[in-house]
């Protein structure tokens, strides 16, 4: 699986939303990823000292390669 960031924007003091272009080769991984009940774990970014958690994913276009 591979991610493409696109755009990020602070929608409050402690969030932001993301915008990405993912592909897989696997049709799991996307359904897994785009399934509003999957669970993400608390991760720590050593880097900046900060906490952060996925929310669920909003899938609003899903293609197969042309």
């Amino acid at each position: 699986m591979k991610g493409f960031f696109c755009k990020c924007r602070r929608i409050s003091p402690d969030t932001n939303k993301y915008w990405f272009t993912v592909s897989s080769a696997g049709h799991a991984q996307i359904d897994k990823l785009c399934d509003p009940h999957t669970r993400y774990p608390v991760v720590h970014d050593e880097q900046h000292d900060t906490y952060w958690i996925d929310e669920p994913f909003t899938c609003t276009l899903r293609a197969r390669p042309s």
